[in-house]
């Protein structure tokens, strides 16, 4: 079920000039899909289990078509993507070491 999102959305954020509307849009799918296994975990799992899904592989598609279609050229995208990336994987490395005691 993520294919669909991670395929789907990507094609319609190229489309649109506004695309805060998909942003909502794969928020509210995996905000139902956990909110129906929260109040019913047994009834339609699999169906909810495809609404957060499709939701997270359409945030995902979404996040990195946004990189794309932000930048003016392909280095810029490039700088842009290895930034968030990086920031990312080391934010919570580099707040551990940050509070870390001193060993000297």
């Amino acid at each position: 079920m993520q294919m669909l999102g991670t395929f789907l959305v990507p094609t319609l954020a190229g489309r649109m000039r506004d695309r805060r509307l998909l942003g909502v849009v794969v928020s509210s799918l995996m905000a139902a899909g956990v909110t129906g296994l929260l109040v019913s975990p047994s009834g339609g799992a699999w169906v909810r289990a495809g609404l957060i899904g499709t939701g997270q592989g359409g945030a995902l598609g979404l996040a990195l078509t946004l990189m794309v279609l932000r930048s003016a050229d392909s280095a810029t995208t490039a700088r842009l993507s290895g930034m968030s990336r990086t920031w990312a994987i080391s934010s919570p490395r580099q707040a551990r070491c940050r509070s870390a005691p001193s060993m000297s």
